[in-house]
């Protein structure tokens, strides 16, 4: 995880997805997707830093201020699950 995390940290921070092999990011609603849905494993694996830091980034900078299509499947399980669940074991 914490590879992972360096990687996006470094190339792909407040973007959805890290693209590894080009070093870049994509982006399916613009809303920081790897954020908020890492929470809770970041909890789990007591990373107390890496959850600080990813914490301070959705209440600072995560806005729903978006005129985009989104998929509510994605967005139900990765947003409103990864918000609660980091909720619940905070």
């Amino acid at each position: 995880f914490r590879h992972a995390w360096k990687g996006y940290k470094q190339f792909a921070w407040g973007h959805d997805e890290l693209k590894p092999i080009s070093k870049s990011f994509s982006e399916w609603f613009n809303i920081g997707l790897t954020i908020i849905d890492s929470l809770d494993t970041m909890l789990l694996l007591n990373l107390k830093d890496e959850f600080r830091e990813a914490r301070d980034w959705v209440a600072n900078s995560l806005s729903f201020d978006k005129n985009v299509d989104v998929n509510l499947f994605e967005v139900t399980i990765r947003v409103l699950g990864g918000l609660l669940s980091a909720y619940h074991l905070s």
